[in-house]
């Protein structure tokens, strides 16, 4: 059945390894090229490409450092894997606009 996640809810997907978890993240993100059938809502509306280029997720062989900060960790995500035409404003803004949405600023 449908799963629905309310504002202010975490939900978890939890499974043993192999279970389909990153390939269900992949296919949610955009980043598969598998052929999937069904519909994605986000806030009541279908998920369209311009809301799947704001999900984001964090792989478990990721590379993360604890020494820095969630602003230093954005930053160099952004400037190693945004689009490479895009200028350092921008992606400074959208550091800036990530921070926001998470409620991160200071």
């Amino acid at each position: 059945g449908p799963c629905t996640v309310k504002p202010g809810q975490v939900l978890a997907l939890m499974g043993p390894s192999g279970s389909g978890k990153s390939s269900l993240l992949q296919v949610m993100g955009g980043r598969s090229r598998a052929r999937v059938t069904g519909t994605m809502h986000f806030n009541g509306a279908p998920l369209h490409k311009a809301v799947k280029r704001k999900l984001g997720f964090v792989t478990q062989d990721d590379l993360l450092y604890a020494e820095l900060t969630v602003y230093e960790t954005l930053y160099y995500a952004a400037m190693l894997r945004l689009p490479h035409d895009w200028s350092r404003d921008a992606k400074l803004a959208r550091v800036e606009m990530v921070l926001q949405g998470l409620g991160l600023t200071k």
